[in-house]
């Protein structure tokens, strides 16, 4: 087992990872496929992955990661719960989490999500259950083959929006490595 600490003179040093990859947020971690009747995983990235009405980029800010509405949701770092969200109008019931990933402050959201089972201030392990996945805020009307988890790494804890948003966070897939998005596995 790795020590978490590394010593320089007898002064620890917080551990960096190696590889770069926290635990992954569900226990089947793919891409969310379905975007109506479309088969569409690269619009489940971060970046300029969608259109808007005019035909211009549109920043998507995290990962969705398909999930039928109840599965469980795990911490992907350890780190302590600073928001709580009960009905934001697009992430609907959320969660932050003030984390380090490979030495940076970040804050993890987790949203869409149906049950909160953390509260502010509490601690958090790597893989503990945060809560559920849902259907809340702008995914309150998808299809069942569309639900799914949208997870954010933010620098910052109101990181902004549009491209000056995408600024401001770090894509997961940098630090999580999802699945392979199967369409059979997401009817």
């Amino acid at each position: 087992m790795m020590n978490k600490y590394s010593y320089c003179r007898n002064n620890p040093l917080i551990f960096i990872d190696p590889t770069g990859l926290v635990s992954k947020p569900l226990e089947k971690c793919e891409l969310r496929g379905w975007y109506g009747d479309n088969w569409k995983p690269d619009s489940s990235k971060f970046g300029p992955v969608r259109t808007d009405d005019k035909g211009q980029p549109k920043y998507h800010q995290g990962n969705d990661y398909a999930a039928p509405v109840g599965t469980p949701v795990n911490s992907i770092t350890d780190g302590e719960v600073v928001t709580i969200e009960e009905n934001h109008v697009d992430f609907g019931k959320y969660v932050d989490v003030k984390a380090t990933i490979n030495g940076e402050e970040v804050f993890e959201r987790y949203a869409h999500l149906s049950e909160i089972e953390v509260k502010v201030g509490d601690k958090i392990k790597e893989g503990d259950k945060i809560g559920k996945t849902g259907k809340t805020g702008n995914a309150s009307n998808l299809k069942t083959k569309e639900e799914h988890l949208h997870l954010e790494i933010n620098k910052k804890q109101a990181p902004g929006t549009g491209e000056d948003g995408s600024k401001n966070r770090i894509d997961p897939e940098t630090v999580i490595t999802p699945d392979e998005a199967k369409k059979e596995d997401q009817q």
